[in-house]
């Protein structure tokens, strides 16, 4: 890809492999002060990342470097998730651990790795729902500009690093 004449490296989306760990964790704590994500800067390690009982995880690599994380888990569930789409408790898949390296905001990768994770929720037949918290305006705005659907407002189950429980959103996937 080029623009402006400059080469431009592609993001290429693979699934994630154990063999990623080091290289997630050094992203993920690159990102963390970012993003204030995860919450905790204490869990911005590959443990935190891999956790879960995941159905899919995938990276964007550009040029042999990990530079965005995605995945997918069962037996996730958001407040008003029963009510949009009538399913039960517990059974849709969750988007969760999504991050992109600051040095590659804004160059589709985020985008690229919802795309794989959408598609990967349909082709299984299954709701996929993710939860945001509410301050995370850069989130909200790639979520809801591709067109998910909030469903829900709450105080989330997990706890700020200074104890309050944060306001959170659930959100279904489009489609």
């Amino acid at each position: 890809m080029s623009t402006s004449g400059v080469a431009v490296p592609s993001v290429v989306v693979r699934d994630r492999r154990d063999a990623d760990a080091d290289a997630l964790g050094r992203a993920l704590a690159d990102a963390q002060p970012t993003d204030n994500y995860p919450m905790r800067a204490g869990n911005a390690h590959a443990g935190w990342l891999f956790g879960g009982d995941v159905a899919g995880a995938w990276v964007a690599v550009v040029a042999d470097e990990v530079v965005a994380h995605v995945s997918v888990v069962r037996g996730f569930d958001v407040p008003g998730l029963a009510e949009a789409v009538g399913v039960r408790s517990g059974s849709a898949l969750g988007l969760t651990r999504l991050f992109v390296i600051p040095a590659w905001r804004g160059r589709g990768a985020a985008s690229i790795l919802l795309d794989r994770a959408e598609r990967f929720a349909a082709a299984a037949g299954v709701p996929l729902v993710l939860e945001v918290a509410g301050d995370a305006l850069g989130a909200i705005a790639l979520y809801e500009g591709r067109g998910w659907q909030r469903i829900s407002t709450y105080r989330a189950t997990w706890f700020a690093p200074d104890g309050p429980r944060p306001i959170a959103h659930g959100y279904l996937a489009p489609g």
